[in-house]
């Protein structure tokens, strides 16, 4: 696979672009992770919150202090929202009208490294990543994006216009899955891919926007 990348800001990222835009499979292969399947606990719900163990399966309400497996779906109605516990400091929360694949959960007992995969199609989601350790990653994917972590919290806006990412208190990454192009994005900044994989450069976030 052919890649092309926009580095900004370390030789690290450049080295990234090929594994952060493959499969999750291929990444792992190509790192040499053999993590273990893991499950997500349901911290919160509230309002309409549906899952199903896979993209095939019929929804069903969603309950507290459940676990989802790796492969789970879940969908927020207008009044739903949701929160997630990947593992100890890392958390993700789905806004209303929102959707979350759990494509991959992987973790290493041995060394704790974790490598979470998910994917949205629509809906706004909260990441609070703590900073990760050798051979962890965090990344969110859509139609034309993909988004990931360092250590931080990460904000993600998903519809038919594209992904919008802001992130604060750490740097993360936003690329484009048409491009093959990746770039950081600092602490207190956005970025936007839109529906056609194009990547915008980052701007300093609003206050407006951090209201939003």
């Amino acid at each position: 696979m052919k890649v092309k990348a926009k580095v900004s800001g370390s030789i690290a990222t450049a080295l990234l672009v090929a594994l952060f835009l493959a499969s999750p499979e291929a990444w792992a292969a190509s790192a040499g992770f053999k993590g273990m399947s893991q499950d997500a606990l349901v911290s919160e719900v509230a309002g309409e919150a549906l899952a199903r163990p896979d993209t095939k399966s019929s929804w069903r309400a969603l309950r507290k202090n459940e676990s989802l497996p790796s492969g789970s779906e879940i969908s927020t109605g207008s009044d739903g929202r949701v929160a997630l516990v990947l593992d100890p400091g890392r958390e993700v929360q789905l806004k209303p009208d929102s959707n979350l694949l759990l494509k991959d959960l992987r973790k290493d007992l041995k060394t704790g490294a974790r490598q979470d995969t998910l994917e949205s199609a629509k809906g706004r989601i909260r990441a609070s990543i703590r900073r990760l350790g050798k051979g962890s990653r965090f990344e969110v994917r859509s139609p034309t994006g993909l988004a990931g972590v360092r250590g931080t919290v990460m904000y993600l806006d998903i519809s038919v216009q594209g992904m919008a990412a802001f992130f604060e208190g750490g740097t993360g990454f936003l690329g484009s899955q048409v491009s093959r192009e990746i770039q950081d994005v600092g602490a207190g900044k956005n970025s936007f891919v839109d529906a056609q994989g194009g990547l915008a450069q980052p701007t300093d976030t609003t206050p407006e926007q951090k209201q939003e």
